[in-house]
């Protein structure tokens, strides 16, 4: 940790160290929240209502993903570059493009639950629209909130809408797993869930600050924004099919016992996402000052020792998961260690090839060129599905991380070849 924060402050100056780690422990209490929440569900529930479960909160997290790629992401690079004048302004911007986003995205999950159902064979999901739609809503909202805190500078008071939010949610499932536990249902979990988010947007828009409807300042923005959303829709898109299309896939051929059992060692993999997660949260806000300030060498400085940093929170947390690996297993979702072992190796190398090719995606985003992601997207989505379709039978439910760790490194090939591109075209120095 000194090391990390040595490299931070000779890069950054030592006043941004807060937000790195307030940054880091965000993502250390997501992750705990997401684990406890997979060992209660696990455990009470059953692989097969748990992989019910993971059908829904896919579905959330492909709405996430858009979330970050077309309001997120553009205000952690856009909203850094705007002076302190516009604030009250772009706040009234952004809320509006979150809520419309919420709400169309609520929609569009609607709309698709019943093809779905009949896609992967899950008759159960349609039963369940009302409580998806629901966590949808109050998840990306709480989502969005604490981002923004993160980018205005405001670290502890994203860190503290996660404490309220998960400490919400875990308290409810803990309650139905004990207290009313012939109540719990997957239904129920969800309930939860949105209990918990909701609490996190109440206190997160608590500080949310002043707002002031500006056309003038909307209509400079918009501009940008819409030049994120053009290629970034498409490439979150297409990154929603390669990174869930095996997950549903598997769920469709194996069955949603197969999907419990990936997801709750995946839930145990995400803990070595901590660094890359927490790079996510900051590192675009912070490159696109540097950029703009320092300029690209700068930056690019910047990027490589937080990635270095990243690895080397990555194998610590690694080698204190293997050093208790039976035990912990068994215990924490009553399945056979021997049979998540392989799978959770691949999880290994799929979340060092993250975090590797993370400082690639940051510098595309940092300039601006989010068309090099949406190619990188079709060639992942296009392997993705090939590579699901041929080898699910063969490899079983190890089929997932291993397409996800060759997509990465295919596009990090790709992304890497735009960026050289982009330097020639530019001559940048």
């Amino acid at each position: 940790m000194s090391r990390m924060q040595s490299l931070l402050r000779k890069l950054q100056g030592s006043h941004n160290t807060p937000q790195a780690l307030c940054a880091m422990g965000s993502q250390v209490l997501t992750s705990a929240a997401n684990f406890a929440t997979t060992v209660i569900l696990a455990r009470t529930l059953g692989l097969e209502d748990f992989g019910q479960f993971s059908v829904c909160f896919l579905l959330v997290m492909i709405a996430r993903n858009f979330l970050n790629g077309l309001i997120l992401v553009p205000m952690s690079t856009i909203g850094p570059k705007l002076h302190d004048g516009s604030i009250r302004g772009y706040r009234a911007f952004l809320l509006l493009n979150a809520v419309s986003f919420c709400a169309i995205s609520s929609v569009l999950l609607g709309v698709i639950i019943v093809p779905l159902s009949f896609a992967i064979g899950a008759p159960w999901l349609p039963g369940l629209t009302l409580g998806l739609i629901g966590v949808n809503i109050l998840a990306n909202g709480a989502d969005f909130i604490r981002r923004y805190h993160f980018v205005y500078a405001a670290p502890l008071r994203a860190l503290l809408v996660d404490v309220v939010r998960f400490g919400v949610q875990i308290s409810c499932l803990a309650a139905l797993a004990t207290i009313f536990r012939d109540s719990f249902t997957v239904t129920t979990a969800l309930g939860a869930m949105m209990v918990g988010s909701f609490a996190g947007i109440a206190f997160g828009f608590l500080f949310y600050g002043p707002m002031r409807w500006s056309k003038r300042l909307s209509r400079a923005v918009w501009p940008r924004h819409r030049a994120f959303i053009r290629w970034m829709s498409a490439s979150v898109a297409l990154d929603a099919i390669q990174g869930n299309a095996p997950l549903f896939i598997a769920t469709a051929l194996l069955g949603e016992s197969a999907l419990g059992l990936v997801r709750a060692v995946q839930s145990l993999a995400n803990i070595l996402n901590l660094p890359f997660n927490a790079l996510q949260q900051i590192a675009p806000a912070l490159s696109a000052r540097i950029l703009a300030k320092q300029g690209r060498h700068a930056m690019r400085r910047f990027l490589v020792a937080s990635t270095f940093c990243a690895l080397i929170v990555l194998l610590v947390v690694l080698s204190s998961i293997f050093s208790v690996w039976d035990v912990f297993v068994s215990f924490a979702f009553a399945i056979d260690a021997g049979i998540a072992l392989p799978i959770f190796l691949i999880y290994c190398l799929r979340n060092v090839a993250m975090v590797l090719r993370l400082p690639v995606i940051l510098e595309l985003q940092s300039l601006e060129v989010p068309k090099s992601l949406a190619l990188g997207g079709f060639i992942g989505a296009c392997t993705s599905i090939f590579l699901s379709f041929n080898f699910t039978e063969h490899l079983g439910a190890m089929i997932v991380p291993t397409v996800n760790v060759s997509i990465i490194l295919i596009t990090m090939v790709i992304y890497s070849a735009s960026i050289i591109r982009h330097s020639r075209m530019n001559k940048i120095r």
